[in-house]
């Protein structure tokens, strides 16, 4: 049977959240859909959710157990298994609203010239129960570029729905091992694709958690991986990015560093962040002014660099604003 769409799931310690996921997809699957679950390692109670899931729907689901590899392995082994025309990546944490999947598929059915769907996502901030919706007000379809001009969203991939023969034909996987790696692909993805269709009703609900996600913690790790990300970009932009949109491609993802300054304000006090900003800081510096080509009237890019410190001190200083005064 022929599989339009395949729906692959990293699984690792969500039991509290799983079965809402599942729930929430196989209500509205049909035959054309399958779903892929992968379980990586999970030492907690997943497994056993997996399976009840999996009895209840044979035909349409498949799931293989590995051995620990973090969530960049475990989703390039799901497009690996996948066998739709189209995959979407779900977060296990997060869930899909009613008739989310009928119309991806709508979209699928009109569009399928198209490369990669993106979508505005509905955030549920798990702290008090509140939702945030985005509204999409532009061009339903759009080139590479200008996406990116318009500085749509990147990052999280499961925003985004894409041919899986685009994601082959072009090599395009999670960078494995790193913190953030959604960025690093969705800029890849994007300017690969040669039309982005914005689908303009979401079509996600993503959970924001108190507590437990990469997202809600900040370590040096965080550090040592925006950089990563920003050198794994930039190399891959001298290879892949043609030279008129390359000062455009290198200002936007310099957007890694200030996240890097800014998430990582709450340790700029610690001796092993001391010691990162050392070894990176002339880097760092050096990135900024070449970003300032693109946008020379952008006052950060000028702080960054000047001083990478004082621009993570007027991040910490609006950030203890916003809160004195929320």
């Amino acid at each position: 049977m022929r599989r339009i769409l395949s729906i692959i799931i990293p699984v690792y310690n969500v039991e509290q959240y799983l079965e809402q996921c599942l729930q929430s997809i196989t209500k509205q699957i049909t035959d054309s859909v399958e779903i892929i679950i992968v379980n990586d390692g999970s030492p907690d109670n997943s497994a056993a959710i997996i399976e009840k899931f999996k009895n209840r729907y044979a035909e349409q689901i498949v799931s293989v157990t590995q051995e620990n590899q973090g969530l960049s392995t475990t989703r390039n082994n799901g497009i690996e298994l996948a066998k739709g025309d189209y995959v979407w990546f779900v977060d296990s944490d997060d869930w899909l609203p009613d008739d989310a999947i009928s119309r991806v598929l709508n979209e699928i059915g009109v569009y399928n010239d198209v490369d990669v769907f993106s979508s505005y996502l509905t955030l549920y901030k798990e702290a008090d129960g509140t939702y945030v919706n985005n509204v999409y007000e532009g061009p339903s379809k759009l080139s590479n570029v200008d996406y990116l001009k318009k500085k749509l969203p990147i990052a999280a991939s499961p925003r985004f729905i894409y041919k899986r023969a685009f994601i082959m034909n072009n090599s395009l996987r999670f960078v494995p091992g790193l913190y953030h790696e959604d960025a690093i692909w969705g800029y890849m993805i994007i300017y690969k694709a040669y039309i982005i269709k914005f689908i303009e009703e979401t079509i996600y609900v993503y959970r924001i958690r108190e507590k437990g996600s990469i997202m809600s913690t900040t370590s040096i790790k965080s550090a040592f991986d925006y950089l990563a990300g920003h050198k794994i970009l930039i190399s891959w932009m001298n290879i892949n990015v043609l030279p008129k949109d390359q000062n455009l491609f290198r200002y936007l993802v310099f957007g890694l560093i200030k996240s890097l300054l800014d998430q990582c304000k709450g340790i700029a006090n610690t001796e092993e962040y001391r010691h990162f900003m050392g070894e990176n800081k002339k880097y760092i510096q050096k990135q900024a002014f070449k970003a300032c080509r693109c946008s020379p009237t952008d006052l950060s890019l000028w702080a960054i660099a000047i001083s990478p410190d004082f621009f993570s001190t007027l991040c910490k200083f609006r950030a203890n604003f916003k809160n004195h005064y929320a």
